[in-house]
């Protein structure tokens, strides 16, 4: 409907998908405001990203390998619960789902052994599933679904985690997101922000777009559920930020080491696939 559209989009959007006539890839309305919306409405510019990322996805087959399960995931679901742990849960005031993610829990040991490659294709696995999450919800509640309200809870960073090597790994996973995943997260807020969060985003900033830094609130330990509230609903918040929203434990760990089994397993699957860092 029309409130998909901010005042002009939809002329524009019109516009984009006759600039690429003939591209591979979706060309759907979602699809065509995310990458405007990641150009600020530029339309030239909006349709040089969309044609760099879809060569980007057709050079490595990785997204359309995981949906249509052409590539064995075991690996990747596996590893799941210790790059960047998140849950999908509740809604915000708009209805948006809300992802409560904990990237504090990576452990700098085990994480900085597994190659590059490696993290890389296994966050184009976590935002392929995180895109088929979206789709079902909108499929299911017969409406549009065009981001996600992203929650970082910041409070388990510690000096461990201001590695150059961890960073390095994070640093291109955001740079995958911002070029071929544009404008998924709508808004973002860093909770719980402590001394080393204030270290890292020295560095983490960096490493994002003037445009989505603009749409990161940060949030102290203090005033959590105060802040919260003003976007999320206290009935669509975890029961750990101060909402009734139950949420299995398990799936909102607070301590995540890597199993080394698992790492050796990954660096045995890195070798046979040829996922090696140059």
């Amino acid at each position: 409907g029309e409130q998909l559209y901010k005042p002009g989009e939809r002329e524009k959007v019109m516009e984009l998908r006759n600039k690429l006539t003939g591209a591979e890839g979706p060309k759907d309305v979602i699809q065509m405001l995310r990458f405007l919306r990641g150009r600020q409405g530029d339309v030239d510019r909006a349709c040089a990203m969309y044609t760099s990322a879809m060569q980007y996805k057709a050079s490595n087959g990785w997204e359309k390998g995981f949906r249509e399960g052409t590539i064995d995931d075991t690996i990747h679901k596996r590893f799941d619960p210790y790059w960047m742990p998140l849950v999908c849960a509740g809604r915000d005031r708009q209805g948006n789902p809300v992802v409560w993610a904990r990237t504090g829990l990576l452990d700098p040991p085990g994480c900085t052994q597994i190659p590059i490659a490696f993290i890389v294709r296994h966050y184009v696995y976590m935002m392929t599933r995180i895109q088929q999450a979206m789709e079902e919800v909108a499929m299911r509640e017969k409406r549009p679904i065009t981001g996600l309200f992203w929650i970082e809870d910041n409070s388990f960073l510690r000096t461990k985690h201001v590695n150059w090597t961890l960073i390095e790994r994070v640093r291109q996973c955001m740079q995958v997101a911002q070029a071929v995943y544009p404008e998924l997260q709508l808004r973002s807020m860093m909770v719980r922000v402590n001394f080393v969060f204030e270290v890292a985003w020295g560095i983490a900033k960096h490493f994002f777009d003037a445009g989505t830094r603009a749409k990161i609130l940060f949030c102290g330990e203090g005033k959590v559920e105060e802040v919260l509230a003003e976007w999320i609903d206290p009935s669509q918040t975890p029961e750990c930020y101060g909402g009734s929203l139950q949420v299995d434990p398990a799936l909102m760990p607070t301590d995540n080491p890597v199993p080394k089994s698992l790492v050796r397993d990954i660096l045995e699957f890195c070798r046979a696939e040829g996922l090696v860092d140059s």
